[in-house]
């Protein structure tokens, strides 16, 4: 009994160990996309595309009425304890919708969304 007793200890803490390690994947959900979304409020308007599992990266569309409101909203992102890195490489102008399209990558950070 005293060896089974042990095996089965030995198995219980390699599933608690699993989901400890399990834990530190960040999850794109609900809770992470209201916290951009509040960060966009008054500088940009935010539309989520894709999350990237593998990579933690999240794929959105962000774009502003005022190119002064941009800096703010990168701003506003980098504060956010969500993110690891908050990649800022521009923005153009779309004639289409005659606003700023902002040039952004997000990767979440470790347990990000739990």
């Amino acid at each position: 009994l005293s060896l089974k007793n042990g095996y089965l200890y030995a198995q219980s803490s390699a599933v608690d160990s699993i989901i400890e390690n399990i834990n530190t994947y960040p999850i794109f959900d609900s809770k992470v996309m209201a916290k951009i979304e509040a960060s966009a409020k008054g500088y940009a308007t935010v539309t989520f595309e894709a999350f990237d599992a593998t990579q933690g990266t999240i794929q959105m569309t962000a774009s502003s009425e005022s190119v002064d409101k941009i800096n703010s909203f990168i701003k506003a992102l980098t504060e956010l304890d969500i993110f690891n890195s908050v990649d800022y490489t521009g923005y153009a102008f779309n004639d289409t919708t005659a606003a700023w399209d902002i040039h952004v990558t997000c990767t979440l950070a470790e347990s990000a969304g739990r």
